[in-house]
């Protein structure tokens, strides 16, 4: 191929990291993450992955930690290269997950200054409300579901002969880990504090999509007192129960756990299947030491008296 591509635009800042899987390039730039294929035509294509780049605290925590973690040299896993792809549909959802969220805070937020600016001028009494607000909150569920559906994926990919399918729920992927490492293991203990969590999701789902009492969610109401409740969610399960939140609240946790999740995952994943355990492992990287500002975990190789070197490379 001869001549030159131009990946994006110029107000997404210049390309930071390229990275080839197969016939596709992921390329990083300041303010974006794009896939190049086609690179062996004379017409190469490009897709627009998400509109964030390397200096976003998602793709930090996500993208790249998967990026520097899962490389063939430092970790015995055959199909690697299907991870990455993966990363990438967890990347999009987790942003459009944020839309999806932004959106219903503003629908609140309107409502609540449509309703006090309506009491400041002593109009009419007007309860506010959310129009189709249970659908709302079951697409958000749906597409946090979504997400574990995909890590479920990822995990089939390290432990293939464990029998996890795109069936299998997350605690099924715990109870692999338990009797493979044991409850004491620090793998175990981690995942163990992430069901809960997850089996809220599930739940949530559940409930939402086959209408039951599990699950209630209410819209703005109105207290004996005269004051005004933002709209609500509540779970009550037998494997899990959610208190009567609201649903802002329950919202604004949503991507930092996600991030937590896909970070902690990963970095287990890579000290379990570590191709050389004796020479390098999975350390937090000291700030001092940081190349990138959202990565925070690395391949540690220690050099005795030399010090220590924290492999950032992609």
């Amino acid at each position: 191929m001869s001549g030159k591509i131009d990946i994006g635009n110029p107000s997404e800042g210049g390309i930071q990291v390229m990275k080839f899987f197969g016939d596709k390039v992921v390329v990083l730039k300041e303010r974006a993450i794009y896939e190049v294929t086609g690179f062996s035509s004379n017409s190469p294509s490009q897709k627009l992955i998400v509109n964030e780049g390397i200096n976003s605290e998602v793709v930090g925590r996500i993208f790249l930690t998967a990026l520097v973690l899962f490389k063939k040299e430092y970790i015995k896993v055959t199909e690697i290269e299907r991870i990455i792809p993966l990363v990438n549909e967890i990347l999009s959802e987790i942003f459009v997950l944020e839309d999806d969220i932004q959106r219903y805070n503003v629908m609140e937020k309107k409502e609540i200054d449509d309703y006090e600016l309506r009491r400041k001028n002593n109009e009419d009494f007007r309860l506010p409300s959310i129009l189709h607000l249970e659908p709302r909150c079951k697409a958000i569920v749906q597409r946090c579901d979504h997400l574990e559906q995909i890590l479920i994926s990822i995990l089939s990919i390290f432990y293939a002969g464990e029998k996890i399918t795109k069936q299998s729920h997350f605690p099924t992927f715990v109870e692999i880990v338990k009797n493979k490492y044991g409850q004491n293991s620090q793998f175990y203990k981690a995942m163990d504090r992430i069901t809960y969590f997850t089996t809220i999701i599930r739940e949530l789902r559940n409930g939402l999509d086959h209408r039951l009492s599990t699950v209630t969610v209410s819209n703005f109401s109105q207290k004996p007192n005269n004051d005004i409740l933002t709209p609500t969610i509540e779970l009550k399960h037998k494997k899990a129960k959610l208190e009567r939140i609201s649903i802002y609240e329950f919202l604004k946790i949503l991507t930092p756990n996600y991030l937590s999740i896909f970070e902690q995952i990963f970095v287990h994943l890579a000290s379990s299947f570590c191709a050389h355990p004796n020479v390098v492992a999975v350390g937090l990287i000291p700030e001092s030491k940081k190349m990138y500002k959202y990565l925070d975990y690395s391949y540690v190789l220690k050099f005795g008296d030399m010090g220590e070197f924290y492999d950032q490379s992609f």
